[in-house]
């Protein structure tokens, strides 16, 4: 009974946090969708350039890891497989390669010279 009512004490407190953050703030009232729009944009600019340094050090901490069973299997083959060592760093090889394949494949969405732009929100239907 009493862990219930916390339960339920704890989900209302929880349900009161949202709806006061899904509260628009003052200086937003007057905000437009466009304006919104941009400033998620602006919001999210660097999130390309830290998930590539995320693949880049995870790919350079695989590529260790697959060394470091290779030097074991170098030791002890009989121990420690080879293709345990070649796994790890053929891994951390896709991972240090996914940043320049995926810029590979948004620049190949150009036509010729020009990239594909967007319409901008007040531009649509003028």
């Amino acid at each position: 009974m009493r862990k219930e009512l916390v339960n339920d004490l704890l989900q209302g407190l929880l349900m009161a946090a949202v709806v006061a953050a899904a509260i628009p703030m003052p200086e937003l009232a007057w905000a437009t969708l466009s304006d919104s729009v941009g400033t998620v944009q602006e919001g999210i600019r660097d999130i390309p350039n830290i998930v590539s340094g995320v693949f880049y050090i995870g790919g350079a901490a695989m590529i260790g890891a697959g060394a470091m069973k290779l030097r074991a299997h170098a030791e002890n083959p009989s121990s420690a497989p080879l293709g345990h060592g070649l796994g790890r760093v053929g891994a951390g090889a896709c991972l240090v390669s996914l940043p320049a394949f995926a810029t590979w494949a948004r620049d190949s969405l150009n036509v010729g010279q020009a990239d594909i732009q967007s319409t901008g929100l007040g531009q649509i239907g003028n």
